[in-house]
């Protein structure tokens, strides 16, 4: 089976190992007929592909005595899980086919086993110092001041152990670049200002010690997890605290707890600290569901600024990695004293860098998206949390793994070349045919269904093929695939000469839209027109055979003449053609534009003014009417109830409007939708345009009607 006869240099395998997972390898044991190796700083996605990395390089140095490889995970000196993979069954199932009904999982989850190493072929500790140098971005999005407000910036991290499960930890970090001078919202708040400061944190200083703590981290029996730590938390507060979490292996609920007494920091985010101090902590039931990969956390406890509730979140983890979810925490704090928002909340998506990278990454892309950040049910941000920190033990570790390519999920019979030509669509129809009279072509059908086949495979639709007394040939075709106009035309004045009778003295081309005639193509000198076709005359030699007409003008183009004779592929359609059937969007909105300016140009502004002047003085007079009635019933559920419905309706409609736009077949309603979408979102940018260049004050600013 490929076992290696003489011992390797074992130093070399736990590089190798190191190399193809970014694991720490600690020992490497023989016990009995298992090969045992110790790794720690497990921090992967895809478990499973690692293990297999793993056992790749065991089977290719373990000495043929060895027919098991033991995994036993560390997490910063504590022993959590082990992996038993059986050799020959791992070898069996990646070198013979196997039948449904034989296989068996070739790696086993068992819990921790305590044992000291007697005599280990490879033995190194963890590195006492660790430090790294990267880029860093902080982000506050749909603030009142700027929808982004950014700072990039460097980062040093670093870290000293002072034993495997005792260490130091911290990073400061400098901004490069930011918009901060657009914060110049400072927030109010009914409750202690635990997290309203954030603008005096975000631009009070360049230079920042966002973290600076010491940890140790134990554990109790086989179940029981344990960490204190103090210092620097988090860039807001610093204190002590510590938390004790029991996570059986293997099993989908967990329960912990957290205690922590912390004191605000100062805005500069150094050593200083402010007057407000605080206890803080948590009860938090993690409970994996079972259900469609959904994980339920429910926590209560006391938050930062002294108010007591429960958070609950709710999050799918998808078999990729990913990981969506949301959030909402609701206190003893009522809704009018939490202020605007009423309740915590937010939505959040993080991502493996393992699901899109071609080598594996440890990396994950954390997104959080708060409406408002407000101090009520503010929890302590902390790091080295004893529930991540034990993911190893989850019941779903061995179950992440990225998307199998496409042919992995079908029978052999479905499967499909990995690379396929590109799309470009069928090619112009430049075949010399031979040429029937008019006599053969009236009487026999088969002659139109010619022309008609050759039109359809390149994308023609709505096709009618006329051919009157006056030998003249009219062809209408409409196409969603080809634009511009000329380049259609073409295309079907080019099949039609080549497919003709004999006789034909002239063809004409209707191209339609949803079956509209928009513009008409007459050819009059076919003569001419073949030559052209050929490339032995130029556009203006034939300029003056041909009669354009225009039923639309939106669909005119500055040179009707210009792709006629295109021979080019017709590209792949982009979504945007998907989504908007119709190809003259750009030219309809400048005749819109247009059309309002000679409106403006020939209206009464004089008369508009007054009426409009009136209008606005007769708002004014019911200005302060309105605004007392509002304040009168503004507690009344149905007043909120409407309120909540009609903030909802325009996105609802908008919603709409988009899945019209893309899913419909009714070219029509398909079009009709997309003018309505783009209303809705122009009207949208328009009014938070305004609200932030006039600057008109929210009502719950409370400074009067007649303030900006």
């Amino acid at each position: 089976d490929g076992r290696p006869t003489v011992a390797p240099n074992w130093s070399d395998t736990s590089r190798d190992i190191a190399t193809q997972t970014d694991w720490q390898v600690l020992q490497i044991e023989q016990v009995g007929r298992d090969l045992r190796i110790l790794v720690d700083g497990v921090a992967a996605t895809y478990l499973r592909e690692r293990i297999d990395r793993v056992v790749s390089v065991l089977h290719r140095d373990a000495p043929a005595s060895v027919d098991r490889f033991v995994i036993a995970y560390y997490q910063n000196g504590l022993s959590m899980a082990e992996q038993v993979v059986d050799r020959d069954t791992w070898v069996e199932q990646r070198t013979r086919p196997i039948a449904p009904g034989d296989w068996r999982d070739d790696v086993i989850a068992r819990a921790a086993i305590d044992q000291k190493a007697k005599s280990p072929f490879f033995n190194r500790e963890l590195p006492r110092f660790e430090a790294g140098l990267g880029f860093n971005l902080q982000k506050n999005l749909g603030g009142p001041d700027g929808f982004v407000l950014y700072q990039i910036g460097v980062v040093e991290r670093a870290k000293f152990r002072l034993r495997d499960d005792t260490w130091v930890q911290g990073n400061i970090q400098m901004g490069l670049l930011d918009n901060y001078d657009k914060f110049k919202f400072a927030g109010s708040s009914n409750l202690p200002r635990v997290r309203t400061f954030l603008r005096e944190y975000l631009t009070t200083s360049n230079v920042t010690i966002p973290n600076l703590q010491m940890t140790h981290v134990g554990r109790v029996g086989s179940n029981n997890f344990y960490s204190v730590y103090g210092g620097l938390l988090e860039p807001m507060f610093a204190g002590i605290g510590a938390e004790w979490l029991y996570r059986p292996n293997g099993s989908r609920l967990a329960f912990g707890v957290d205690a922590n007494a912390v004191q605000q920091r100062d805005f500069r985010q150094d050593f200083e600290l402010r007057d407000y101090k605080v206890l803080t902590g948590h009860a938090t039931i993690y409970w994996d569901t079972g259900w469609n990969d959904v994980q339920a956390n429910l926590a209560a406890g006391r938050y930062l600024a002294k108010d007591l509730g429960a958070t609950l979140t709710l999050s799918r983890v998808f078999k990729n990695g990913v990981t969506v979810g949301g959030y909402f925490s609701k206190t003893n704090v009522s809704a009018e004293q939490f202020g605007e928002g009423s309740f915590d909340k937010g939505i959040f998506l993080s991502i493996p860098f393992d699901a899109f990278l071609t080598q594996s990454s440890n990396t994950i892309a954390n997104f959080l998206w708060q409406p408002l950040i407000r101090d009520g049910a503010a929890k302590l941000w902390r790091g080295d949390g004893l529930y991540g920190m034990t993911d190893i033990r989850s019941n779903r570790a061995l179950e992440y793994r990225p998307a199998p390519p496409p042919n992995d999920e079908v029978i052999p019979a479905d499967r499909r070349e990995t690379w396929t030509p590109k799309d470009t669509g069928p090619e112009p129809y430049t075949r010399v045919s031979p040429k029937v009279s008019a006599q053969q072509w009236s009487s026999d059908p088969k002659q139109s269904d010619r022309l008609h086949d050759a039109l359809y495979a390149q994308y023609f639709r709505d096709i009618r093929i006329e051919f009157d007394a006056s030998y003249r040939l009219i062809v209408h075709v409409a196409s969603d695939r080809i634009s511009p106009v000329s380049l259609a035309v073409g295309r079907a004045a080019r099949t039609a000469l080549r497919l003709a009778p004999l006789e034909t003295r002239e063809i004409q081309v209707v191209f339609t839209e949803h079956e509209e005639p928009i513009v008409t193509y007459d050819f009059v000198d076919l003569n001419k027109l073949d030559r052209f076709f050929q490339g032995k005359i130029a556009q203006k030699d034939i300029a003056n055979v041909v009669v354009i007409r225009y039923m639309n003008r939106a669909s005119r183009e500055a040179n009707p003449l210009a792709r006629l004779d295109d021979l080019e592929p017709i590209p792949e359609r982009r979504l945007v053609d998907v989504m908007l059937p119709e190809t003259s969007t750009v030219n309809r909105v400048v005749e819109d534009v247009t059309g309002a300016a000679k409106v403006a140009v020939t209206s009464d502004w004089l008369r508009l003014g007054l009426l409009g002047s009136g209008l606005v003085l007769a708002s004014s007079a019911l200005d302060t009417r309105v605004d007392n009635l509002a304040k009168k019933y503004v507690d009344k559920k149905w007043v909120k109830t409407g309120v909540n419905i009609g903030n909802a309706l325009p996105f609802v409609a908008i919603g709409g409007a988009v899945l019209a736009a893309v899913g419909s077949n009714d070219p029509k309603l398909s079009s009709t939708a997309f003018a309505a979408t783009e209303a809705g979102g122009t009207s949208y940018a328009a009014v938070i345009g305004l609200k932030y260049l006039i600057g008109r004050a929210r009502p719950t600013n409370q400074i009067g009607s007649k303030k900006f």
